[in-house]
């Protein structure tokens, strides 16, 4: 990089260009870029009025044109400034500058660039971003109540963090981590934080971890760590609520199969209900087998909600228990069971209850609600033991909630989403209608439906992104979006199920895969055509104009597709070529070396193992196969490669990942086949990547466009740093 301070001149020049802005034509507001008679300056990453996710610098970058169109050199520029810092120019190509500025966490930022021309003019560039903190892969929640707040315990930034949620602005804040607060006790480190409960007299929170037997204590105030109890205490501790009227917590151990209370004033702890040793138990009824969760039924009582598995037979108890939900008394140990799937209570059954409470919203309607994981659904369960469900089935639902919390003056109750960067799921307690809670928004419009594929439309500085059932425009300056093409809007043969799409911008359209067809998409107005159909389902397609055809994956073969006469021809399959077979996958073109890679999926290891995914290339003139990446029982290093994208300025093919636990940006060397990280939990900052499905290049600013069907939303990559940010959401 070259520094763009190039004389002891500069702050001198930097002031007196400021008072000449106005004569020389600055300005542009809110625009993507700022013109003077002879210059351009626009901004690559992040995209005007992104949000960066809540992380304490970013890199700001962006491009310099001159309108003779003659290549931009150093001597062009005396300086560029973004909010008084000073800037570099790239060393290799002096129209690209960047700089990190320092921004804080849920605070607009105003970004105002200037630009200082040799010539004596300057540009003026102004634009805002939010910073908002979004917490990922949320576990469990706690109603704070004395604080308006909730908290909430999950990951931020790759880092298992205690945070807040504040009740009336949804704004979130971190409480403890790595760089809050202090521990106090060799050890007493977040890690995996699954469960937890507030201790308000004492100003701090308990906290469970994943598979660790001890619990933590983090003071509310300063975030500093300790242990409230230490290894050997307990087994497998998996729920715990703090009983205030007795100063004490009680805690789920499911591996002692047993309530166990812990005294706040001397650590003393027994066994208030389940078992004594091995085998015997304390209090009468049927025994724990897996409990999960415990939350107060009313005073001197407690639920659990206990996970046993179809027909195992219970201690002292004739018929076996499924998903027993116990009323415990916590005087006597006296375990009663509600509600299960063989003898007590009806409605439908419980398949995978995982966390239990209270709901006190409605005081004519006494019942208890559970979340079930199996179908992701939320029970409630009457007090005579008959089950109903107020909300869901629903693909929406997080998954493996370790806990929730029922704000009872909203009559909701908020779920943690375990699976989405930011905010929680707030259910209606007497519609059963699910919203998004505490999370942020970027840009205006429709909402996204399950985005999966995109493509970048550079002459309307727009995306057009494939939805279930339709193909939504994104604004790359505002993030604003809007329905560009569906039933109702656009004439035209409605979509069925689109799949990808591609851009035909010689045409004035784009080409969408929908099913069997190929539907042609008019760029002004939306309107839908039938361009080609034949049977059997297309799974991806790219443009190689320059032959004046599209090329197709469908039934194990590549094909091309005419882009005047829709004719289609094999270039290979197993008949034409050799070499390994296609199977379904994403397509991009590798033009310089008239060829295909496909996000192919070749034998697993062994007989009978799951299909290995890797990179198939296909030679264009002879429909040779080869295995770039993969194949031949060789570990391709991908796990579940979603969408892929050619970058011929960098000679590699970038694919989006959905790691399992970290879903990445990677790059794959389309000369040797060399696969490295460009973006995830540890390259680049910002939000987290958790499920990208499709990817777009763009060249011209160094950056890629990501959509992530979980977060339902469009993220930019800058393409040096990994950096990300979301443009849209």
């Amino acid at each position: 990089m070259g520094n763009l301070n190039r004389s002891c001149t500069r702050n001198i020049f930097y002031m007196l260009s400021i008072l000449l802005m106005v004569a020389c034509g600055g300005g542009g507001g809110g625009s993507s870029f700022a013109v003077t008679d002879n210059y351009r300056v626009s901004l690559s990453y992040p995209t005007a009025s992104a949000d960066l996710g809540g992380v304490s610098q970013t890199l700001i970058s962006g491009k310099l044109a001159r309108s003779d169109s003659a290549p931009v050199s150093a001597d062009d520029i005396n300086f560029v400034s973004v909010n008084g810092v000073f800037a570099t120019l790239d060393a290799d190509d002096p129209s690209r500058w960047s700089v990190q500025i320092p921004v804080t966490v849920n605070t607009t930022t105003n970004l105002d660039i200037t630009v200082g021309y040799s010539d004596g003019s300057t540009d003026t560039l102004s634009h805002s971003l939010k910073n908002s903190l979004q917490f990922s892969q949320a576990s469990n929640i706690v109603l704070d109540k004395d604080n308006n707040r909730f908290l909430v315990s999950g990951i931020f930034a790759a880092q298992p963090v205690l945070g807040a949620v504040d009740l009336d602005t949804g704004e979130n804040s971190i409480i403890s981590s790595a760089d809050v607060g202090v521990t106090l006790e060799a050890g007493a480190d977040l890690s995996s934080p699954i469960a937890l409960a507030i201790d308000n007299v004492n100003n701090r929170a308990l906290v469970i971890q994943f598979g660790s037997s001890v619990i933590l204590a983090i003071d509310l105030t300063t975030g500093d760590r300790s242990f409230f109890s230490t290894a050997g205490d307990f087994a497998n501790p998996v729920s715990l609520i703090v009983d205030t009227e007795n100063e004490r917590a009680l805690v789920i151990d499911n591996g002692l199969n047993a309530i166990i209370a812990i005294d706040f004033i001397d650590g003393a702890r027994h066994i208030v209900s389940g078992s004594i040793g091995s085998g015997l138990l304390l209090g009468d009824g049927p025994g724990f087998v897996a409990p999960k969760s415990i939350a107060f039924i009313e005073s001197g009582f407690v639920l659990v909600m206990d996970s046993a598995n179809d027909g195992v037979l219970l201690p002292i108890e004739r018929t076996a228990l499924v998903n027993p939900l116990f009323v415990v008394n916590l005087e006597t140990g006296e375990r009663r069971v509600l509600s299960d799937n063989s003898a007590f209570g009806s409605g439908p059954d419980f398949d995978g209850p995982l966390a239990v409470g209270l709901d006190s919203s409605n005081p004519s309607v006494d019942r208890v609600v559970i979340f079930n994981n199996g179908n992701d659904s939320l029970y409630a369960v009457d007090l005579l033991g008959n089950r109903t469900i107020v909300s869901g089935p629903g693909s929406d639902f997080p998954g493996f909630v370790f806990g929730f919390a029922i704000d009872s003056e909203q009559q909701r109750v908020l779920l943690p989403n375990i699976m989405s960067s930011g905010g929680l799921i707030a259910i209606n307690l007497n519609t059963g209608i699910r919203t998004a809670f505490a999370k942020t928004s970027t840009g205006s419009g429709a909402t996204f439906d399950n985005p999966q594929k995109i493509v970048l439309d550079s002459a309307n500085n727009r995306v057009l992104i494939v939805e279930d059932d339709g193909i939504v425009a994104v604004d790359l300056v505002t993030g604003n979006r809007s329905i560009f093409s569906k039933a109702g809007i656009g004439s035209g043969p409605g979509f069925s199920s689109p799949t990808d799409i591609e851009l035909d911008s010689a045409n004035n359209r784009a080409l969408v895969v929908d099913g069997s067809a190929l539907i042609a998409l008019e760029l002004t107005t939306g309107n839908r055509t039938i361009f080609s159909d034949a049977t059997g389902l297309a799974t991806g397609i790219t443009l190689d104009s320059a032959n004046d055809r599209l090329l197709m994956v469908r039934n194990g073969a590549l094909l091309a597709v005419g882009l005047d006469s829709a004719d289609q021809a094999i270039i290979s399959d197993s008949a034409t070529g050799s070499g390994p077979d296609i199977s379904p996958g994403g397509i991009t073109l590798d033009s310089a070396n008239n060829r295909v890679l496909i996000v192919n999926f070749f034998p697993g290891f062994g007989l009978g193992g799951p299909p290995e995914p890797g990179l198939l290339a296909i030679d264009l003139a002879t429909g040779d196969r080869t295995a770039l990446l993969g194949g031949d029982f060789i570990s391709s290093g991908l796990s579940d490669p979603q969408g892929l994208a050619m970058d011929s300025t960098n000679n590699r093919v970038l694919i989006v990942d959905d790691v399992s636990g970290n879903p990445a940006l990677m790059s794959v060397d389309i000369n040797n086949g060399n696969l490295s990280v460009l973006s995830d939990t540890v390259m680049g900052a910002g939000p987290v990547l958790v499920n990208p499905k499709g990817i777009v290049i763009d060249n011209e600013n160094n950056r890629a466009m990501i959509v992530d069907s979980v977060l339902n939303a469009l993220l930019v990559v800058d393409l040096t740093t990994g950096d990300r940010a979301i443009t849209s959401q």
